[in-house]
């Protein structure tokens, strides 16, 4: 470790690199075209060393972000650190090297302090159309799902790869608003370039090697420390998927030994011929973020904090696939690993686990011309989350994403940006598992389309075909309820197939509610009153979970705590 930062100092200069990092991801965000971006906050940054190991990533980042160090040492790899030069930036969306699909596209850009590498910034955006067919779970290879573009320099010298981006643009349906979202990558990245230039110059360091250092070195311990806190052993759960034609399962095996875990994922379906597969970038991801939860929640992701973990898996699963196999829409198993850890986990760490969520995977709609010039194109995606998991100490929100952090897509939003109308919006009573403490409700939300244009339409949902499927309770809690995708009022055959829509055809999703956690007959009277009241909770459902009959009392303005 390094000595040459005290305590107090390291706390501030760490906090100060937070800063940073939060700092590009706002400038990232607010300079977007795309809703997804903005509203949807499906992006991420991060700093880097010179050897590409991650320090911070911004702090409302997807899981996914700490892909961005895992594609960081791939791009290392084919442009060493000595042969970068100032106004370099590299870019590529391989989903083996990047964040599992096409969509996520990774930019680096080295940092030059008095004209050495210091550091290195990288950011992460989804765009909405990357060509190719759009997020469909149909899809049976990777070369369906868009453009590929390999780990290659966009700019050299600060001069845009004007042939690589007339390249791009060609493939996309709508290239402002894409390349919109591009730029906005750069503005992040050079955002967070200047700071880290202004912080080395205001305490004196060449780089940033030796506060990475102390980082790594602090963070490995804490980790250390609370892995050796779990009695040694092997954990073992399974979680079941519903596919696209037929089950899928996730097998994982946690061991244990001394200040070391490792996460292995044999026993798990073989990869499919759909979109569902994840790659192991992803899969790693959405594997270390929920041992942090549990073993050290309050400490910032880095490299050091994650030198103890080691996450493994057999090529050729749904977890682990070999190209060109098709991964577009990675989430429908990627998003499900926690619930399978988090299970495994519960007999020894009962008072940090949380039920599964029925937000998994993040729902939602992709809405896509089809056959229209570009003036008259549009590519979108809605998200409409269902209910989160409850906790050892609180119930699980409703309509919250988990375990990534997309935000819900505001309606206004959605009718301004495609030609669709939201009909009915509202939580779905009695959808939250009964506990202790319950599980989030999921929503209702019906969205009619209102052009001629024929529109694809596709939803990314799970938890709906296979009623043993439901996001389950933890410590005696009860399941949610299992979520339905209608189309003009009818259940969808298979709810992950395309549609084609045109005016007047609608779309209901009901999304998942999250699992309880604990008894339900220990729940607080109190809160089984206020979810009747709120309308979250039945009368019939009240009596059937908590063996609740007594009415609630009527609400007054007093009780509300306003004058009549």
């Amino acid at each position: 470790m390094s000595n040459r930062f005290s305590p107090v100092t390291l706390e501030i200069l760490w906090n100060r690199l937070l800063s940073i990092v939060n700092t590009a991801a706002a400038s990232l965000y607010r300079s977007a075209f795309s809703p997804l971006i903005r509203e949807g906050k499906d992006y991420g940054c991060i700093l880097l060393d010179r050897q590409g190991r991650a320090l911070v990533q911004s702090s409302g980042s997807a899981p996914s972000v700490i892909c961005l160090s895992l594609s960081a040492v791939r791009f290392l790899e084919q442009f060493p650190p000595e042969t970068l030069r100032p106004g370099d930036i590299i870019i590529c969306n391989d989903p083996w090297i990047c964040s599992g699909h096409l969509n996520d596209v990774h930019m680096l850009t080295p940092i030059f302090h008095r004209g050495r590498l210091a550091a290195m910034a990288a950011c992460f955006a989804h765009w909405v159309d990357i060509g190719g067919r759009p997020l469909a779970s149909e899809n049976r290879e990777v070369f369906e799902e868009g453009v590929r573009v390999p780990i290659i320099k966009i700019a050299e010298d600060g001069r845009l790869n004007d042939a690589l981006m007339q390249m791009i643009a060609a493939n996309l349906r709508n290239p402002d608003h894409t390349l919109g979202d591009f730029r906005a990558q750069l503005a992040a990245n050079h955002a967070a370039s200047r700071e880290v230039v202004r912080l080395l110059d205001e305490y004196q360091m060449e780089s940033l090697d030796d506060l990475a250092t102390a980082i790594f070195a602090r963070s490995e311990a804490a980790m250390g420390a609370a892995i050796d806190a779990i009695p040694d052993g092997i954990y073992r759960s399974q979680v079941g998927l519903d596919g696209y034609d037929a089950p899928l399962t996730l097998a994982v095996a946690l061991r244990v030994a001394g200040n070391r875990l490792t996460v292995d994922y044999a026993g798990t379906s073989q990869q499919v011929n759909y979109a569902l597969n994840s790659c192991m970038n992803f899969t790693y991801a959405y594997t270390v973020v929920p041992l942090k939860l549990v073993t050290a929640p309050r400490i910032p992701i880095n490299s050091g904090l994650l030198r103890p973990l080691e996450v493994t898996a057999p090529p050729g699963t749904i977890v682990n696939p070999v190209p060109p196999v098709a991964v577009g829409q990675r989430v429908l198993v990627g998003h499900f690993l926690h619930a399978a850890i988090f299970r495994a986990l519960a007999p020894v760490l009962p008072d940090r686990v949380q039920a599964d969520s029925g937000s998994c995977p993040n729902w939602s709609s992709s809405w896509n011309s089809i056959g229209q010039p570009r003036d008259r194109s549009f590519a979108h995606m809605f998200f409409s989350h269902g209910g989160q998991g409850a906790f050892p100490h609180r119930d699980g929100n409703p309509c919250t994403p988990f375990p990534s952090n997309v935000g819900n897509t505001p309606v206004e939003i959605m009718e301004r940006v495609c030609p669709v109308i939201v009909e009915h919006k509202e939580l779905r009573q009695d959808s939250g598992g009964p506990g202790r403490f319950r599980g989030g409700c999921g929503q209702r939300i019906t969205i009619r389309c209102l052009t001629d244009i024929p529109t694809q339409v596709t939803v990314r949902c799970d938890r709906v075909r296979h009623p043993e499927h439901v996001a389950k309770g933890v410590l005696g809690g009860w399941p949610g309820t299992v979520g339905r995708v209608l189309v003009n009022g009818t259940p969808a055959a298979n709810p992950k197939a395309e549609f084609i829509f045109r005016s007047g055809d609608t779309l209901t999703l009901e999304t998942p509610g999250g699992g309880g956690y604990g008894n339900p007959g220990e729940r607080d009277r109190s809160r089984v009153e206020d979810d009747l009241r709120n309308g979250l909770l039945s009368a019939n459902h009240a009596g059937q979970a908590y063996g609740f009959t007594q009415e609630p009392a009527a609400v007054t303005p007093a009780a509300l705590g306003t004058e009549g």
